[in-house]
């Protein structure tokens, strides 16, 4: 496994990685305070402070960090659960670095009319229509599901920490 995920982090390395929403969360709580991963009911019901290393590691193995819109919309409404500083904080990361992001954007009307849009929503449907030409990375099981199935290079972010 832990070769499999090489090879595909290296033939990714310049494309770019697309990031699934609950990640881009862990990615900014960590990013303003590591321990608030654990104290944030959205993180800490899926992540330890551990994880936020290993995501950063994997991150930086990249070119580019690959989102969309919907994505970006999901991770701002999860950062308003946040209260006082470390609510201002996380923003103000979210803010300096979205920038840098690599935004793919796909008309919510296309989205609407995929058929895979009713049973994973928009937000998924983004990112399988973004997919194609990056690793996609995410937590989510239907969806890393349903990507594989496809033949579509993706990495589910449970099978990543084994590695640390």
């Amino acid at each position: 496994m832990e070769q499999y995920v090489r090879e595909l982090a290296s033939r990714h390395r310049r494309s770019g990685v697309l990031v699934d929403t609950n990640l881009l969360l862990l990615f900014y709580v960590g990013g303003y305070d590591r321990s608030l991963v654990e104290r944030f009911p959205r993180t800490a019901d899926r992540f330890v402070a551990e994880d936020f290393d290993t995501l950063n590691s994997v991150l930086g193995g990249f070119e580019k960090v690959v989102t969309t819109p919907h994505i970006l919309a999901e991770t701002s409404n999860f950062l308003a659960q946040l209260h006082g500083y470390a609510k201002i904080g996380c923003f103000e990361l979210f803010a300096r670095s979205i920038p840098a992001l690599r935004e793919d954007y796909t008309d919510g009307a296309e989205l609407s009319r995929q058929p895979v849009f009713v049973k994973l929503g928009i937000t998924d449907t983004s990112i399988i229509e973004a997919a194609a030409p990056y690793l996609v990375l995410t937590d989510d099981h239907r969806l890393y599901n349903f990507l594989a199935d496809r033949g579509v290079d993706v990495l589910n972010f449970n099978h990543l920490r084994s590695f640390g």
